[in-house]
């Protein structure tokens, strides 16, 4: 019996461009914006219902090959524009299914008595079939599919054909078709990793990056189980009181009010070019050309990101290092909550929840370790120890019924430790229900603990001896 061997995990990786001379970067410059005219051509002509029923491939052949000889136009050599002609094709196809998986839940919720209907309109969703046939999901999908387009002129598509690498005088370099036939693009590497497949070049100002896939590091996994609640303060809480990535809140709440104040200075220098234009042009155009500028404005922000995800990605590896089962909430869906007034949702707004789960998805596929996601639905508000509903201050969870004071971010990995054997909520119930159920359980112990309480004295009263007198006073 033969066994087919596992695919390994890919990583994507980037490596710089290091001694790149003026002349190179130009030729460059110039392939990056005729790549971008094909992106805003595709976008343009195929990113609607436009394109219903056609594959990539047909669309390459009979209107860029064949029809119009669109490809010829661009001046570009034929393997790099059909490259980037199908990159942006499968974008727009990954726009399309997620807006599909939306319709398809809209027409669960329309056609709730009759399922085979929906599993009809869903077929057709999915295979690209409908057509004009059917008014309802021609209304849904122009709502959730609408046209798109994109601005994107800085980036190569290159398959192995394209380009060719190679190792002179110890460093590492690749060759890269240019418009001239015949005639390639050397260009020196900072890293000494072969490259291979398919690469993106990308140009940010005077830097080049060349993105390529890589088969990642196998990792090994730990030997614990560990229940995460996701922090602001940190990044992860564990049921057992350990945190991983102290300084997160520090970090992003510091981020958070420089792009504050800068986009505050920003703004009043726009607003006063705005007043110049018709009085002074000429110290308008000099505000916008020295003061308004994107590109320092990007590579700092760019600076921030990465002091970030190097915190998350820390106490991502740690974590992976340590369990070989992680339990976490799926806060793939937003959580509906008051709002906390401007400052707060300017710094939560930053929050990087997406990044962690990310992380921990793809650390848990190289090492090994079983990510198993629970509903997330009042895990903050419910006690770890009696599971009955109580409330949550801040930093603090307090049950009324335990009369119990206890760290709200271990309570909740605590919690979260129990839906994962929690028959009666699944991932997918509505919290309208979870909140059922645990209503339901709250009053079920309310009720046996008056009962137990009302053996030792009057009806009602509450058993003061087994609670710590600390606890009394709330400490």
């Amino acid at each position: 019996m033969s066994t087919s061997k596992p695919k390994p995990s890919l990583v994507t990786r980037i490596a710089y461009a290091k001694g790149l001379t003026s002349a190179k970067l130009e030729v460059l410059r110039e392939m990056a914006r005729r790549c971008g005219w094909v992106r805003k051509e595709t976008w343009h002509r195929y990113g609607s219902i436009a394109a219903l029923g056609r594959s990539n491939y047909e669309i390459r052949n009979e209107d860029w090959v064949h029809g119009k000889e669109l490809g010829k136009s661009t001046e570009l050599p034929s393997s790099i524009w059909r490259t980037t002609l199908l990159d942006v094709l499968t974008d727009i196809n990954t726009y399309y299914a997620a807006a599909t998986e939306k319709a398809v839940k809209a027409v669960y919720k329309r056609c709730k008595s009759d399922k085979v209907e929906a599993k009809k309109l869903s077929k057709k969703l999915n295979r690209k079939t409908w057509g004009r046939d059917n008014i309802f999901l021609r209304r849904v999908m122009r709502k959730l599919f609408k046209h798109g387009k994109t601005q994107v002129d800085n980036q190569i598509v290159l398959d192995e054909t394209s380009y060719g690498y190679f190792e002179f005088n110890g460093k590492s370099w690749i060759e890269i078709q240019s418009l001239t036939p015949q005639k390639r693009v050397a260009i020196p590497l900072s890293s000494h990793d072969k490259i291979t497949g398919q690469i993106r070049v990308i140009l940010r100002g005077d830097q080049v990056e060349i993105h390529y896939c890589a088969e990642a590091k196998k990792r090994v996994c730990g030997t614990r189980v560990l229940a995460l609640d996701k922090g602001y303060t940190e990044v992860f809480t564990d049921q057992n009181g350990r945190r991983y990535g102290n300084g997160l809140g520090k970090l992003l709440s510091e981020i958070s009010d420089k792009r504050n104040l800068r986009g505050r200075a920003r703004n009043k220098l726009r607003a006063l070019r705005e007043k110049l234009l018709l009085k002074n042009p000429a110290k308008a155009q000099r505000i916008l050309e020295h003061n308004l500028g994107t590109k320092k404005f990007t590579r700092t922000n760019r600076v921030h990101e990465a002091k970030i995800r190097t915190v998350v990605q820390t106490a991502v590896s740690t974590v992976v290092s340590r369990a070989k089962e992680i339990i976490v909430e799926d806060l793939s869906r937003p959580i509906k909550s008051k709002s906390r007034g401007k400052s707060w949702n300017r710094k939560l707004s930053s929050w990087v929840s997406g990044g962690m789960q990310k992380g921990l998805k793809e650390n848990s596929q190289r090492s090994g370790a079983l990510l198993v996601e629970v509903n997330a639905a009042y895990t903050s508000q419910t006690h770890s120890r009696c599971g009955c509903l109580g409330q949550r201050k801040g930093n603090v969870f307090y049950c009324k019924l335990c009369r119990v004071v206890e760290d709200a971010d271990i309570n909740a990995a605590g919690s979260i430790l129990k839906r994962r054997d929690d028959l009666e909520i699944g991932r997918y119930t509505p919290y309208q229900k979870v909140r059922e159920i645990l209503e339901k359980r709250t009053n079920h112990r309310r009720t046996k603990l008056h009962l137990q309480d009302s053996s030792c004295g009057p009806a009602g009263a509450i058993n003061r001896e087994r609670i710590p007198n600390n606890v009394m006073r709330g400490v």
